[in-house]
């Protein structure tokens, strides 16, 4: 008898299997490089950059002698304990010659010396960021020579949220050869004098050692949180003019009035932050006519302007985007000065804000982004305006937490609309009545529609239709009734990708049989405590079979109505969480299982009163499942795991925490190449 004839990839040409290679995604990337060494080739060949959430120093040792290539390295935290912490990152530098750019988040308790770390790494690479992301300062800062530390080849350095760093900035230039092209210097802290509770550093700009011509690279300069006053910022400026494109000196104690000779212009400047500064109209104006040319964003969030004596001399023509949050002094007539000299605006931010009106002196024809949440004052008559004003061009619209109603559209007759965007959360004055009409002047267009937390009774009056709605979010909704939500997605369903019925009271026959959801993908009924299993099984069958995500987290739905139903179409859910479900029953997770197990990746379980004893005996296959999350669940040993895991031939995440699980079984788990939390 002729042996069975048997191949693998290595068997494969290598075109398909570079092929096959491109078409994963970067966590079964991650999982492939364990159990095929053909695999694990092609991908250190091709993968040269790598992305990692949380490295230990173990964890970092062993990458750097496994991995053949590396371009690029992103840490978001680095942790472990070591009294030596720099000499893993010398032996990647040394692995990995390499390597251009490297990204480190530093959240353990060992002490970095960040001269240490500039020495070792500097020399070789493009790109280094380097941030102290634990809750006490774990990096020391220390002296650096700029005349014998170099850093020839570097053109981003970012070291960010490193406290007790206090930088030279001069020197910091110099180091780099004046090849740098982004430096961040970012702290937490927000240095105001009215909070001296706060730490005031101070960076020494006296006595620059470089002139104008010098630093022509330098195109991004952070400095947020520093102590940054207006004579540091005119010494930046005048040093920096040339080359300079993105500045941002939020939360410093700039107040804008910067004393520069009348020839200076800064004619590359694009992006400046400005954001909890002391600024207010007259520091503006300063700096406005310093850039005015061209500025394309502009983020005055939480500042003193009010814009009523804001003056420029000449228009912002390049201004696309405009941040004036949180701006207490904001005056109705300031913002139509603002808007005045800024005519080809695309996003305007104005939220938490004391606006009730936008008046306009010429149209914004380029405005598609307006955000107005939170904006108190802001009722009928201004939403009147914003609809005869912007409508015509506007995409996106946040009127969340405002008093408007709605009701004022009826009166608003415009040709052209293509809003597809709208925000209504908590509009507690939008009914039925006033939904009616937004859905009248806009419906048309709408692609996701934002009512949660909002105030929708009598809503079975609705009559109009959104036949492009991809978003709904009724999140919240608790005085809507089965009939009338039933009334809402009929009216609003019919081409749904995204429902949110999550905290609402609903619990059975909302939903008529005649509405389908053909094009259904996620659905969230979380803390919805009334929903019964007779409730869910009617909106899934509605959902057809395109459905892949469904949350039913704190939710009372049991499980033991599906066994009663026969699904005329299998569903393919993709991801399904049950958390604190505290009714759900083995028997009934069986059931729901079999019903959606076949596609199912990720199944969370988290707190609820899962023992394991129900599946020793159930034959049940989740193929395709990846992550289990079975932290606080109430599995009573080793053996009733052993039956859940039983299902899932290819889990590649366990959670676990909080339960009685031997330690031998674990480690026999991880032996075998599951991650087990």
């Amino acid at each position: 008898m002729a042996s069975k004839c048997s191949a693998g990839f290595e068997d494969l040409p290598y075109l398909p299997l570079q092929k096959i290679v491109q078409m994963l995604d970067y966590r079964d990337k991650m999982s492939v490089r364990l159990v095929n060494t053909t695999l694990r080739f092609l991908l250190e060949k091709d993968f040269r950059h790598w992305k990692f959430k949380k490295l230990d120093f173990y964890q970092l040792r062993r990458f750097s002698n496994e991995v053949n290539l590396v371009k690029e390295l992103k840490i978001k935290h680095l942790y472990g304990h070591n009294p030596r912490p720099e000499d893993h990152i010398e032996n990647l530098m040394e692995e990995h010659p390499e390597l251009d750019r490297l990204h480190l988040g530093l959240s353990s308790s060992s002490q970095y010396c960040l001269g240490k770390l500039l020495k070792i790494c500097g020399h070789i690479l493009i790109g280094l960021s380097i941030s102290d992301e634990g809750n006490a300062s774990s990096v020391s800062s220390c002296c650096i020579d700029p005349y014998h530390d170099r850093l020839p080849q570097l053109e981003t350095l970012h070291l960010d949220y490193i406290e007790d760093f206090v930088p030279d900035l001069g020197s910091l230039l110099e180091l780099a050869d004046g090849q740098l092209e982004s430096l961040s210097l970012c702290t937490r802290s927000q240095c105001r004098p009215n909070l001296p509770q706060l730490p005031l550093e101070y960076i020494p700009l006296t006595e620059l050692r470089f002139i104008r011509e010098t630093f022509i690279y330098l195109k991004e300069l952070y400095l947020n949180g520093r102590a940054i006053s207006d004579m540091d910022l005119a010494k930046i400026l005048t040093s920096l003019w040339r080359c300079l494109q993105t500045l941002d000196v939020g939360k410093t104690m700039v107040r804008g009035n910067v004393c520069l000779s009348e020839e200076d212009n800064f004619p590359k400047l694009q992006v400046l932050n400005l954001q909890n500064c002391l600024v207010d109209d007259e520091g503006l104006s300063t700096l406005l006519a310093l850039f005015s040319s061209s500025l394309t964003s502009v983020n005055l969030q939480a500042t003193l302007v009010s814009g009523e004596t804001v003056l420029c001399p000449d228009k912002l023509l390049q201004l696309s985007s405009l941040e004036l949050s949180c701006c207490r002094y904001l005056s109705n007539e300031g913002l139509c000065e603002l808007l005045f000299l800024c005519p080809n605006l695309i996003t305007l931010d104005a939220s938490e804000s004391h606006i009730s009106r936008i008046m306009v002196i010429q149209p914004l024809t380029s405005l598609t982004t307006l955000n107005l949440k939170s904006c108190w004052s802001l009722a009928d008559d201004g939403l009147h305006d914003i609809a005869q004003n912007f409508l015509g061009t506007l995409k996106s619209l946040d009127l969340s937490r405002t008093q408007v109603s709605g009701n004022s559209l009826a009166e608003v007759d415009l040709d052209h609309v293509c809003l597809e965007d709208l925000s209504l959360q908590r509009c507690i004055n939008v009914k039925a009545q006033g939904l009616s009409s937004f859905l009248a002047t806009a419906g048309k267009t709408l692609k996701s529609l934002n009512l949660s937390e909002g105030n929708l009774v009598g809503s079975a009056s609705i009559e109009y239709t959104v036949p492009e709605l991809e978003t709904l979010d009724l999140r919240g909704c608790g005085k809507m009734t089965n009939s009338e939500l039933s009334v809402i997605l009929e009216s609003l369903g019919q081409k749904l990708k995204t429902l949110n019925l999550s905290m609402m009271n609903i619990s059975e026959n909302f939903i008529s049989a005649r509405i389908k959801f053909p094009a259904m993908e996620s659905l969230d009924f979380s803390q919805s405590k009334k929903l019964t299993d007779l409730g869910l099984i009617q909106m899934l069958g509605a959902c057809c079979n395109g459905l892949q995500h469904l949350d039913l987290s704190c939710s009372s739905i049991s499980g033991e109505g599906f066994s009663k139903t026969s699904w005329t179409s299998p569903l393919r859910l993709e991801t399904l969480l049950l958390a604190d479900c505290k009714q759900l029953t083995e028997r009934g997770l069986v059931q729901i299982l079999r019903a959606c197990g076949a596609h199912l990746k990720n199944l969370s379980l988290f707190f609820t009163s899962i023992t394991g004893v129900g599946f020793t005996d159930c034959v049940l296959d989740l193929p395709n499942l990846r992550e289990l999350n079975l932290v606080g669940c109430k599995l009573e040993g080793d053996e009733e795991l052993e039956g859940m895991l039983s299902m899932c031939s290819n889990l590649q995440t366990l959670q676990l925490m909080k339960q009685s699980i031997s330690k031998e079984y674990v480690a026999d788990l991880r032996r075998q190449g599951m991650m087990v939390v």
